[in-house]
């Protein structure tokens, strides 16, 4: 539980951090279309989520394998997207998917209890 809400502060840390890059970015380039700001935004949440994860692989002692890479490529998507559209909206998804995941296994569940009671 200690692990989940540091990272919770660590993802909530970096997306204020691209928002207020993005956004001093944004008031230099004020003339570019929206997908050059929004390839600011992702590079920028790529940028920081990398170092952040090979910062925390020197604090904390653990091994820099490819998947922890790859993960977190994938978590600077979560990063830009909260940068892009707010926390709230992104948190609102995620919240929504984990709850349809709940339903879904727990329908699952009813369904398999059912076919063995037959």
């Amino acid at each position: 539980m200690k692990t989940l809400c540091i990272s919770l502060i660590i993802v909530a840390l970096l997306i204020l951090a691209v928002q207020i890059i993005t956004e001093i970015i944004k008031s230099v380039f004020k003339d570019k279309d929206n997908i050059v700001y929004n390839l600011i935004v992702f590079g920028v949440s790529l940028f920081l989520t990398l170092v952040t994860v090979i910062a925390a692989s020197q604090i904390v002692p653990f091994k820099l394998a490819w998947y922890i890479i790859v993960g977190a490529v994938v978590g600077s998507f979560f990063i830009a997207y909260g940068a892009m559209y707010g926390y709230d909206k992104l948190f609102k998804r995620v919240f929504e998917s984990v709850k349809n995941a709940i339903k879904s296994f727990m329908e699952i569940e009813e369904e398999v209890k059912g076919n063995e009671k037959k």
